[in-house]
């Protein structure tokens, strides 16, 4: 669930945004919210949004994990919820985890001589308990 909602779907931007339900029409950053109409009702996660230029290098990647599905995902399950209990007091027990990638990510405009050293990696993992 992401505000009152529980979406079935997401998508990932290259510039660093994850918007639920449907598409984020937007490329460019703004100040939340935006004026236009019709992101009034689009939920997002914007982990590092900024003009980003994925053209010519870079990439952009996700993995989704539910809890049973294998060693790999139960492993990352327990060290989340251990982590939370532990450094936040929280008595979480996740089941459906996303984690996007956003690598070696240049500004836009990239490439043609502009901004040719700077790159930005980061990383968004969102995890849900289902309720």
């Amino acid at each position: 669930p992401m505000g009152q909602y529980q979406h079935f779907s997401f998508f990932v931007g290259a510039n660093g945004i994850i918007s639920f339900g449907r598409e984020f029409p937007h490329n460019n950053p703004a100040v939340f919210p935006t004026l236009q109409t019709e992101t009034f009702y689009t939920y997002v996660a914007a982990p590092f949004w900024g003009d980003a230029d994925t053209r010519l290098e870079g990439e952009v990647y996700y993995e989704v994990h539910v809890a049973g599905d294998n060693p790999i995902s139960d492993d990352l399950f327990d060290r989340v919820n251990d982590f939370l209990v532990r450094e936040a007091g929280v008595d979480f027990v996740g089941n459906g985890m996303l984690v996007v990638h956003w690598d070696n990510i240049p500004p836009f405009p990239h490439g043609f001589g502009f901004f040719i050293q700077e790159r930005n990696t980061f990383q968004a993992v969102l995890i849900t308990d289902g309720a």
